[in-house]
Parts: structure tokens; sequence; C-alpha cells
């Protein structure tokens, strides 16, 4: 066990956390909050196209009623259940699953995507008893090839398993629960909730995330219903909930992430609403989702630095969204994925707003965050990781220099990986992350110690071991390929690739000849083709190359044989800059095409539609 004597340097808070009010999450929805209004709304959504809001009454009322579900189905507490989304399908209903599922006392495996590969391995590990799955929704869908392969797999791998298998919509009555009309004497106190109160507690499993481990593949993150509790109070007694920092409707752009669920659970908490979208649409459909964000008018907003890009884009093609929608944004955050510097300028020039920044892992939820840190504390240039909320303790271990590596004790962490040793709530866990000391007490982040994965710009991690074996017939004619996440929006997921490669007969450096990136273009191409077809398609979104730049240059290796991000860095700090912040063709940086949106496509290449009669008719397109 490492203790705190065995760090250089110590950072903690100096608060504790005090015993959170409610004993579980059943208490934390149907108990009379001090501080919360009943009459709150508490979800804003939409069920394909019509607009939802469910308050504090209703989601209790369709809370209690899936209880009843449950019980009918012999879904027991204590049983694990695979409750899968697919991204293309409707986020609320999984929302309502998810809830009702975790305050009934089932532990329920969330993986961010199905890994058809890994699911039969997760569902063994994990004792699962049953699978909920969308699969008369995705099989009504128009398109979407890879989605109702995966239904199928799942499908099998149920049978196989002697897995009970259960319909998001055919077989819960989610939709009745929305369209019944509630009096307002209503009053959801039964014998299933009383006992699902009287028989959950901190220590009540409740959530299983994945996340990429060392090796690539997917670890299993167990959360207890305690620390999401632990985790409220924090906020509650750190002031993060004040309406000048992250009190207010805050929107997410993906469901099965630790950052959603926290903001889902706040919501509950505090009774400011949570504003959710069908991940699918952000990315393919942003016309539809435009009448749903003029009504939600998200007020605070912690994403990927991509998804405040494509608002930014977005701002851009149809300025008018900027007042219709996001009139009362008041605090953005950056998390999930390195800090972009370029991207909060424009957030302050478009919005007038200082783009915060968070630190935190799956393991750990969010730990670090510049929204505790005063006016005077905060610039666009000198970008730190933050002050740490209350109850949170971190241990810096010497690395090189002024470098540490970054230990996080918390008591809102995870309470094991399943397959793993048990982390004891008083020991320290070891990120994996490099950190500075600039100041004293103020920390900026490097990088990883072992460059195991990167972040893509929507926060995902994406592991170095399953890109070389992506790329293996690329990496067989080539010296090395690091990644990055790209800051240049094309309305594209993926990574940016730097290519290295030695040529005796090409100028050392960047290249630029014509005929030599037209060949690896192609050979990225078949490849990217192959992969489209056999990976799941958010594995595929995220992971894929989508940009490159070709280098004629030998790659430096340390003592130890490996290569040193960081010194390629520096050797290469301009080529860096131009892929991650250049569509100029004569950089010799090369897009490869990926675009759905044909809607967004046509709105950006055709520059006379911003003109503002033509704007006008375009805005009564998309608001109708």
């Amino acid at each position: 066990m490492i203790k705190k004597d065995d760090f250089d340097i110590i950072i903690s808070s100096k608060k504790s956390v005090s015993q959170p009010i409610v004993n579980n999450i059943a208490e934390m929805i149907f108990k009379q909050l001090p501080h919360r209004n009943e009459n709150s709304l508490i979800i804003l959504s939409h069920n394909n196209e019509k607009y939802e809001e469910i308050s504090l009454k209703k989601l209790r009322y369709i809370i209690s009623s899936l209880y009843q579900e449950f019980e009918e189905k012999n879904i027991k507490p204590g049983d694990t259940v695979l409750l899968t989304t697919l991204s293309v399908n409707n986020e609320l209903f999984i929302t309502l699953l998810l809830v009702a599922l975790i305050s009934y006392g089932v532990r329920v495996l969330f993986p961010m995507f199905v890994e058809s590969k890994a699911l039969e391995t997760w569902i063994k590990n994990t004792n699962c008893n049953a699978i909920i799955y969308p699969a008369d929704e995705i099989q009504t869908l128009r398109g979407c090839t890879r989605q109702k392969q995966e239904i199928q797999e799942i499908k099998r791998i149920s049978q196989h398993n002697g897995l009970s298998l259960y319909d998001v919509s055919s077989d819960f009555h989610i939709q009745t629960y929305l369209d019944t009309m509630i009096s307002e004497n209503y009053s959801s106190d039964d014998t299933l909730l009383q006992r699902c109160m009287k028989n959950t507690s901190f220590s009540t499993e409740s959530v299983i995330f994945t996340t990429s481990g060392t090796s690539g593949q997917s670890k299993l993150v167990l959360y207890e219903q305690g620390a999401f509790l632990r985790n409220c109070q924090s906020w509650q007694e750190s002031g993060m909930y004040q309406k000048e920092k992250l009190g207010g409707r805050s929107f997410i752009d993906i469901l099965p992430h630790t950052i959603s669920i926290r903001m889902l659970f706040n919501a509950f908490w505090t009774g400011y609403p949570i504003c959710i979208i069908t991940t699918d649409w952000i990315k393919q459909k942003p016309q539809k989702i435009l009448p749903f964000l003029m009504k939600m008018k998200p007020e605070v907003m912690t994403l990927g630095p991509s998804s405040f890009r494509l608002i930014l884009e977005l701002i851009t093609v149809v300025p008018e969204v900027k007042d219709l929608a996001f009139s009362e944004l008041r605090t953005v955050v950056s998390t999930g994925a390195p800090y972009s510097k370029k991207i909060a300028e424009e957030m302050k020039k478009q919005f007038g707003l200082y783009l915060h920044n968070a630190y935190g892992t799956t393991e750990t939820q969010q730990v670090l965050t510049t929204v505790l840190c005063n006016e005077q504390e905060l610039s666009l240039y000198d970008v730190t990781l933050g002050k740490p909320l209350n109850g949170v303790t971190l241990g810096l271990k010497k690395y090189d220099g002024d470098l540490y590596k970054l230990f996080v004790k918390t008591p809102f962490g995870h309470k094991s990986i399943i397959g793993e040793k048990i982390i004891n709530a008083h020991e320290f866990f070891y990120t994996g992350d490099i950190v500075k000391q600039e100041k004293i007490n103020i920390l900026t982040y490097i990088g990883r110690e072992q460059k195991d994965f990167i972040k893509s710009g929507y926060g995902a991690k994406v592991p170095i071991t399953y890109l070389q074996e992506y790329y293996k017939e690329l990496y067989e004619k080539v010296n090395h390929i690091e990644y990055y996440a790209f800051e240049t929006f094309n309305y594209s997921l993926g990574v940016a690739a730097l290519i290295f490669i030695t040529d005796e007969h090409l100028p050392k450096g960047r290249i630029t000849n014509k005929r030599i990136i037209k060949k690896y273009y192609n050979q990225i191409i078949k490849i990217n083709s192959h992969l489209r077809q056999t990976l799941e398609p958010f594995e595929y979104e995220q992971r894929k190359i989508i940009r490159f730049l070709l280098i004629n240059s030998n790659v430096f290796h340390t003592l130890k044989g490996t290569i040193s991000s960081s010194t390629l860095e520096i050797q290469f700090e301009d080529e860096i800059y131009d892929i991650l912040q250049t569509n100029n063709p004569k950089s010799g940086v090369q897009n490869l095409p990926y675009f759905k949106s044909v809607f967004l496509l046509f709105l950006i290449q055709y520059t006379p539609l911003r003109q503002y009669k033509l704007r006008r008719l375009l805005m009564k397109i998309l608001l109708k």
C-alpha cells in the first residue's frame, strides 16, 4: 500500500466530505431534499423527433413503474444486467432504464460501446444474468448495417449463455409512462420502493464502466452507489453547484461515460435538469437537434474539445444558432482530452466565456477543475488542471526534473477493476499520467508515462496497441507512427498520424510530393474500408486514421530502445502544429474523406449560403 510518506509532494483540498444526507440512489430520487425544488424539471430530451421534459414527479412515477416490471421479469436486486446502447438509438429510454436498474439495486454493466469480441468474456467475468438491448428500434432504422449486425451478435451470445434477453422498447412500457398524465396528488410510496430504500446502501454495487487498459483490452471498472452520493456531496460542499459555476441546465453528448453519469446524478441531487440528445444525431443529424437545443437552452457544458469545435463550426455556418440555442450558456468546461488553447480562444471570442479545464479518470471521476479557481488564477495561455475538489488528495512522485507521476486518493473513486485486486478507499490510485508543478500546488498536464493510449477529441481512449494491429500492413512500410487528436474540425471523428518513412530519393523532413502522399493515402483508405466492415461503429469512428502527414526521417530511440514522444514533440514542433491545426494543402497534411452529414457538407462547401437571406431560409428549414 502506498502511503503519504512515499510521495515527494502532497496536494490536498484540506477539506473532507461530509456524510451524504441520503443512504442510497433511491432515496436521492424519492426523498425530499432540503436544497432541491420538488417541482423541478430533471431531464430534457427527445423521443425520436418529439421533445420531452421529465419532471421530478414524472421521473418518480416512471422509475417506480419500472420497478414493478423488473419484479414481474424476475430481475432481482444484486443481479448483473448488461444494458447496451449503440449511439443511434433512443438515449432517453436507456437513461430511464439505467437509473431505474441502479436505484433498484441491480449492478449494471454499461459499456461505452459493445465490443462483440469481448462481450462473452464480460458476461462471464461479471456473472451477468440478463441483457437489455434496443433491438426493435435498431431494426426500424434506415441503414445502420453494423448496428444491426451487433444486435444479432448480442442475441446469439445471450442464447449461447442462457441469459434472459429484453428489448428496450417492446419489453418495457416506457412510452406508455411518458404519455401518462399524473395527478397532482400522485405518490409513489409503495412496497417495492420501500424495499429498495431499505435494502440498498453506500456499498451496493451499481455500475460497471468499460475503459481501455494498458494492453488495449477494455477493463471493467466497478462503482458502488456511495461513490456517486459522496461525489454529489463533495460538489455541493466545494461550491460547484453555485449558479455562477456549474449550477444550471447541463448538456451531455455521450451517455455511457462516468462524466455523463455523474452529471445525471447531479441533476437528481440539485434539481437542475440534464439535457440529453441521441449521440449519433449530434454527428450525423445536427440540423435535427437544433429545435431541441432551442428549447433546452443549455447553461453548462462539460465536453471534449471536438464537441466544442462542432458548436463553433455550426455557429460559423449559421450564426443565428448562437442566440437561438446558446444564449443562456454560462459555463463551459473541457475534459476527457488534452486542452486546446485554440478552441479556448475561439470560445472566448464567440461566447465571451473562459473555457475551463478539468481532470479525472474513469477510475476516479473528476478530481481537479479550474472552476474552483478565482478569476485572477485563470489564463488562456497558461492553462492548469485547477484545484482539487473537497475530499481529494494528490500524491506526486518524482519522475524527471520538475515532472511527477500523479496518484489520486478520492472518496468517490471506483471500488475495483473486475478481475484485479480491490483498491481500498484509503489507497492512492496511480493514474499513469505525468504532470508538471509550475507553481506551488499548481499542476499542468504533460502526458502519459507510457503512451498506451491517446484521447480522441471526444474524450474516448484510443489504445495504441489496437492501432498497431489495425494498421499492421502500414507499419510494415514505415519507421514509426505517432498519433494525435487533431483540433481542425471537418465533421469527422478519428485520429491524426505523423507517419515517419525513409526514402533516400526525397529531401529530409515533411513530404509534399503528391505521388508519395497518394501512395500512402490509398493504403490507409483501403485499411479504413476494411475496418469499417469489421469494427463496431463507435470503435471505428474514434480509432480510424482520418488525417496524416508524412515525414522523411529516422526516429530517435532512447537507451531502452523505446521511442521518445517528448523528443519528437521538440524536433517536429512545426509539423505537429500543422497536423493538429491547419488544413493548408501546402503543408503536406492530408485529410481522408469521411462525411456522412450531406446537409452540413453542403452548408460548409457553399459559402454563399452564409448570406443573410439564404440563412433565414435555412433556419426555417432547420426548425421545421
